[in-house]
């Protein structure tokens, strides 16, 4: 049964890894260019620290490279108000307020660990992708705080 459950478990990810690779090469009624796909979240032995990943995409268009620079805020709560706070004052390794570069043909991950403030009670992380040149292009996404599980439109019509 363990090997049964383990088979199936690996079918499911080879499954979602194939709708990931063909809506990017074939994308059926997506709109194409630069995308932010989808958010990762999970935990870290310390409770307050979390690694996240952001997967981009450019669908159909992918003769050149896109480039530009990803913003990301964490959403929610201390002590009774709302607060955004920036990537560049709580993420571990990131490259400062200008955003995380990103240079790309088909898609690449944004990863890293996050460190979650005192009394703060996360429920959103806010994407904000630039992208430069000719065809400039902004993108806005928010994704609810979900641990341990992946956050996609992969596969969904």
């Amino acid at each position: 049964r363990q090997e049964n459950m383990a088979l199936q478990n690996r079918v499911s990810e080879l499954e979602e890894a194939v709708a990931f690779y063909k809506g990017i090469m074939a994308p059926e009624g997506k709109e194409k260019g630069l995308r932010i796909e989808r958010l990762e979240l999970s935990r870290t032995v310390n409770k307050k620290r979390f690694k996240y990943k952001v997967v981009m995409t450019q669908v159909a268009d992918n003769g050149a490279y896109v480039k530009g620079s990803v913003k990301m805020n964490l959403l929610g709560v201390r002590q009774g108000k709302r607060e955004s706070i920036p990537f560049d004052t709580r993420a571990k390794d990131w490259p400062g307020a200008d955003g995380a570069p990103f240079n790309f043909r088909f898609f690449q991950d944004i990863s890293g660990e996050l460190v979650i403030p005192d009394e703060f009670v996360p429920d959103q992380i806010e994407v904000i992708a630039q992208s430069a040149g000719r065809k400039a292009v902004r993108l806005e996404r928010r994704f609810d705080w979900k641990l341990d599980e992946v956050m996609s439109n992969v596969g969904k019509g």
